[in-house]
Formats: C-alpha cells, structure tokens, sequence
C-alpha cells in the first residue's frame, strides 16, 4: 500500500490507485472549501463523486504526459464554451491539438458536463494511442 494521505479513507476501494495518481501528479485532492460543503474534512478527495469532461480531460493529459499547447491567438479557441480564461482550457486545446477530444457539434465541449460511459472510454481509448 502507498503512503496514506492524511484525510483520505485509506479503507475505499480505490484508495491505491487514487494515492498513486496523487503520488504521480495526475490526481489531487478537493480545497478547503470544496470539502466542507461536502461534509468531509480537509484535505479531502471525494472519491464518490461524478467527473465532468474537463476533469477527466486534465486527467488524461496528465497521465499522457502530453506537452501543454495553448494557442498562438486565444481567439481560434476550438471550442467556444472553453475560453482561456477557464481553468482547464490548456488541458482541453492539448487534448483537442493531440487528437483525444473532438467535442460536439457547433465547436462547443461541455466542460461542465459529467461524462458518460461511452465518452470516457473514447477519451482514455484515444489518450492511450495518441501518446506522445
């Protein structure tokens, strides 16, 4: 077993494999204030909460270890509800430029939006390949 983070339950299934992300950088935990209004003590990770897509994107960028891309002009954006002022927009124009991502149609993303079954396995599927 890795070395416990403290606050974490240390009895979830998935304990190991969210301590070795964490370990790894790819995994963190919630803030302060994110755990309070779960009821949950800081430091803390919520392992029973949904994932949206820019969440799980980040993830796969991460574990790819895909180099950052940001493009030259903010305003050839690939998605128009991902602007460069959103928190995972690097994470989601990287993984849209490598080839994971293609989003819906009209350009947008739903960075908000928990993901599906079927997306997920698509997104880690195209992670996994297109690899650098």
């Amino acid at each position: 077993m890795v070395a416990q983070h403290p606050g974490w339950d240390i009895w979830h299934g998935a304990y190991a494999y969210i301590e070795t992300g964490y370990h790894a950088s790819i995994l963190q935990g919630f803030d302060a204030t994110n755990c309070t209004a779960h009821n949950a003590t800081y430091p803390c990770f919520l392992p029973n909460l949904f994932i949206t897509r820019a969440h799980l994107t980040k993830l796969v960028v991460l574990a790819g270890n895909y180099p950052p891309y940001t493009p030259p002009d903010p305003c050839l954006t690939c998605f128009t509800d991902v602007p460069p002022s959103y928190w995972a927009y690097v994470y989601i124009e990287t993984a849209y430029h490598a080839g994971i991502i293609n989003g819906y149609p009209d350009h947008i993303f739903m960075p908000n939006n928990n993901i599906r079954r079927d997306e997920m396995a698509q997104i880690v599927y195209e992670g996994i390949i297109h690899r650098p």
